[in-house]
């Protein structure tokens, strides 16, 4: 197998296992940044093409990583950027419904509630019950049910949701399926022209490996169309025109997907090393990405089943992702092995007084070997 872990780096004999926090830029995206910063502290080598060219090459590297057009990608600063984005462009009326998943990331649960000023309800399913969520969500959604939103890969345990099972109910009963897939886009294969998904919003900063504030959302055409005008970027309205003609002061409503686009699009700084990490990641190929995620995962829940942790993250490999989270009986312990993993250069996260491991491409066995033995018994 590729020793992708000399492509990023160096960590200094450290091993970062918490992407599920930040992913490290890969060196061809740390060399992009410092092309990024030449081009500023040099301004004469800056081509003044380069304000359209940098945010058309990330959406190019996008379009190939989710098999879309370049021209429905929406690039933003985060996961919550899209989905503000989508609560706000939309028309909503008293008594319509939005589904979420109770105990879900803050992040895709919390922007709704700004809805229920006009009227709208949010209705709850749980992820964790012995009933399917499928089924849970068929006999929860109504006529007046709009919107079920979730997370692709939960947080908090490392369940993959079976999006595929999820979309299909959606559609069924006509309910729009919005998904973030902040935790699982890089780690796992996602084909938007394949998945019965309306909505997919991402951060770019996890398993893209890319800065932080990036993030990017995509739309069916018809979501796209039902959208109504929340910006009006100076920039975004000179399509086609260059920068010595400004005074256009026209509002152009028929620009797509790039009228959404966040302001200042030409993020030189972000946006050329995010290309450079996606295009690398979409080079080695998401499917064999994917494979050496699971090979990771499994040894790692197999080795932890020796120690005096308990595996919160489903046994069954098709909910896993790039995420496993370990639960002690005493939250203590959980701590204290948090913090001695930390000392040897072992860095994962603490979440609800759990420890949650989250590798990535650059990852190796040895590494996870490394963290197991360290685990008490």
């Amino acid at each position: 197998m590729a020793d992708w872990n000399a492509d990023f780096g160096p960590f200094d004999g450290h091993t970062w296992l918490n992407c599920a926090h930040q992913g490290p830029l890969p060196k061809r995206a740390v060399e992009a940044v410092d092309d990024a910063v030449t081009l500023k502290r040099a301004p004469h080598r800056l081509p003044e093409q380069a304000f359209r060219e940098v945010p058309a090459g990330v959406k190019r590297a996008l379009g190939t990583l989710i098999n879309a057009s370049p021209d429905e990608i929406i690039l933003g600063n985060s996961f919550s950027y899209g989905l503000h984005l989508l609560i706000h462009g939309l028309e909503w009326n008293e008594g319509d419904e939005v589904i979420l998943v109770e105990g879900d990331f803050p992040a895709t649960i919390l922007p709704w509630h700004l809805l229920e000023s006009q009227g709208v309800q949010l209705r709850f399913v749980d992820a964790e019950c012995s009933t399917p969520l499928t089924q849970q969500l068929a006999e929860t959604a109504t006529p007046r049910t709009r919107a079920f939103c979730t997370t692709w890969v939960d947080s908090f345990t490392g369940r993959r949701l079976d999006i595929d099972e999820i979309g299909t109910v959606c559609h069924e009963h006509d309910v729009l399926f919005v998904l973030n897939g902040s935790q699982g886009v890089g780690a796992r294969p996602i084909d938007v022209s394949r998945t019965p998904v309306d909505v997919l919003i991402s951060c770019g900063y996890k398993w893209l490996c890319g800065p932080y504030g990036t993030g990017f959302t995509w739309l069916t055409p018809e979501v796209l169309d039902a959208l109504g005008p929340v910006n009006a970027y100076w920039l975004s309205m000179q399509a086609g025109t260059t920068l010595d003609e400004m005074q256009n002061l026209s509002l152009d409503t028929e620009l797509g997907a790039s009228g959404y686009d966040v302001f200042g699009t030409a993020n030189f700084n972000n946006f050329m090393p995010w290309t450079a990490a996606v295009e690398y990641l979409t080079g080695i190929g998401i499917e064999q990405i994917s494979t050496h995620g699971e090979r990771l995962v499994g040894q790692l829940i197999e080795g932890a089943e020796s120690s005096s942790f308990e595996v919160v993250t489903p046994e069954d490999p098709q909910r896993h992702a790039n995420i496993v989270v370990l639960s002690h009986s005493s939250e203590s312990v959980a701590r204290e092995t948090h913090r001695a993993l930390a000392d040897a250069g072992i860095h994962t996260a603490l979440r609800e007084g759990n420890i949650r491991v989250s590798p990535h491409v650059y990852n190796t066995h040895a590494e996870i070997d490394g963290l197991v033995e360290r685990l008490p018994k």
